[in-house]
């Protein structure tokens, strides 16, 4: 890969080639947050509190689904809800602050061990409803950092701060965790994101 290739306007990693076709096929969510509060381990949401692979796979274990090769794999934390409806004013100014120096947000694992469970599902996509999908701050004492381990390494797109509430309510009511899901990025030569322009069809 050459500079030339990554720089703005376009290139191999620009979200426009994502953007030409979308993004189509079964999603799969895992609420964790509700299997959380239901066995008594509510998440703390002011924490950098670390969500292992044994939770997910015991989530989908409990939710009665299977994750399946090809997935997009949606995964709940609780923590936007959280921050809309909960945090204090005071907690939202001071994780605004420059750099996000002063975040502190739950997540998944951002180790190695992370990589490799996702790799072996054989997902699509993984997206959270939290700030970074994996637990923020990254670094060397949590196992450093799962974007670098998933975007360039494993080509895996991720999703960061999906609403994910009322798809979370819908699924709890019916017991059924998989649907059709759709995300239409923006058509940007050379952007490093995108608005998901999600949706989830059941």
């Amino acid at each position: 890969m050459k500079a030339r290739e990554v720089t703005p306007g376009g290139g191999k990693l620009g979200i426009e080639n994502i953007a030409r076709r979308g993004i189509a096929g079964r999603g799969v969510l895992l609420d964790v947050a509700r299997l959380l509060e239901s066995a008594g381990r509510p998440i703390d949401y002011t924490t950098a509190a670390v969500i292992t692979k044994d939770v997910l796979s015991d989530c989908a274990e409990q939710q009665g689904v299977t994750i399946e090769t090809g997935d997009i794999l949606i995964i709940r934390t609780g923590w936007l809800a959280w921050y809309l409806n909960e945090a204090t004013a005071e907690q939202k100014q001071e994780m605004s602050g420059e750099a996000m120096v002063h975040l502190r947000a739950p997540g998944i694992g951002p180790d190695e061990e992370m990589a490799a469970y996702l790799w072996d599902l054989h997902i699509a996509a993984v997206a959270g409803d939290n700030p970074s999908l994996e637990a923020w701050p990254p670094g060397p004492e949590s196992g450093g950092f799962l974007h670098f381990r998933l975007i360039p390494l494993l080509g895996m797109n991720i999703g960061e701060l999906w609403y994910l509430e009322d798809l979370a309510a819908d699924c709890a009511q019916d017991g059924v965790y998989e649907f059709m899901l759709t995300s239409a990025p923006l058509n940007v030569p050379g952007g490093v994101g995108s608005p998901p322009n999600a949706l989830a069809i059941k």
